[in-house]
C-alpha cells in the first residue's frame, strides 16, 4: 500500500513539472493512515526541475499532513489531493538556472523590468551570482555593445526586491500570494531561498 502510494505521488509530482530529475519520497503514514486517506507527512528532494518556466538546481521540500485517495489509471496508481496543504521548502539555483528563468516565455517579464528595456533591445549573455548580488551581462541592440548591471537582493513581504547598485532604483518582483520567502542567502554562486507555501488540489 505505501508503495502504491509513494508511485501515485511520484505521478502526481511529475504531471506538475516539466522536467523532474533524482526524485525520491519519504512518507510518514502507517497502513491505517494511509486508509483513512491521511498522511501526517511527506519528504521530497529532486534536482533539475523545471517547474513551469522556473529551473531549480535542487529542492528539498517537507510537507504538513495531506488529506488524498489513491486511484488508478491506466498510466498506473495516482493520487488524489482532496485538500490545500502546506509546505517548507528550500530551493538552490545556479546562474545557468537564474538565466534559464530570465529567458524563458513565462518569465522573460522579469528580465524585461529589471533592464528596463523591451525584448528585441538586448539578449542576456550571461548571469553571474556573488555576496549578495546578481549581476546580468547582456548584449545591447542595435548598438551590439555589451553592458551589465549589478543588482543587490533582498525580501520583501509579497516577494523579491532588486536594489540597482549603481542608481539604487528599486526592483519589486511580485510572487503568488500563497508563497512566502522565509529567508535567502548566496554561497558559491549559488542561491538559496527558503520558501512556505499553500499547495492547492
Amino acid at each position: 500500500m505505501v508503495k502504491l502510494l509513494e508511485l501515485g505521488l511520484i505521478y502526481w509530482i511529475k504531471t506538475k513539472c516539466r522536467a523532474i530529475q533524482n526524485l525520491e519520497l519519504d512518507i510518514k503514514a502507517s497502513l491505517l493512515d494511509i486508509l483513512k486517506g491521511n498522511i501526517k507527512a511527506v519528504k521530497v528532494s529532486a534536482r533539475k526541475i523545471d517547474f513551469q518556466g522556473i529551473s531549480i538546481d535542487s529542492i528539498s521540500i517537507d510537507s504538513k499532513s495531506i488529506s488524498l485517495a489513491l486511484i488508478s489509471n491506466k498510466k498506473g496508481p495516482n493520487v488524489l489531493i482532496k485538500d490545500q496543504f502546506s509546505i517548507k521548502a528550500n530551493l538552490t539555483l545556479s546562474e545557468e538556472d537564474i538565466q534559464r528563468i530570465l529567458t524563458s516565455n513565462e518569465w522573460s517579464w522579469i528580465c524585461f523590468k529589471l533592464l528596463g528595456k523591451g525584448q528585441k533591445e538586448y539578449k542576456v549573455e550571461k548571469i553571474t551570482i556573488n555576496d549578495s548580488s546578481i549581476m546580468i551581462n547582456f548584449l545591447k541592440y542595435p548598438e551590439k555593445t555589451f553592458e551589465n548591471k549589478t543588482l543587490i537582493i533582498d525580501k520583501g513581504n509579497k516577494g523579491l526586491i532588486f536594489k540597482d547598485k549603481t542608481t539604487s532604483v528599486l526592483y519589486k518582483i511580485p510572487i503568488d500570494s500563497s508563497i512566502t520567502i522565509q529567508n535567502y542567502h548566496i554561497q558559491d554562486n549559488f542561491l538559496f531561498i527558503e520558501i512556505m507555501a499553500l499547495v492547492k488540489p
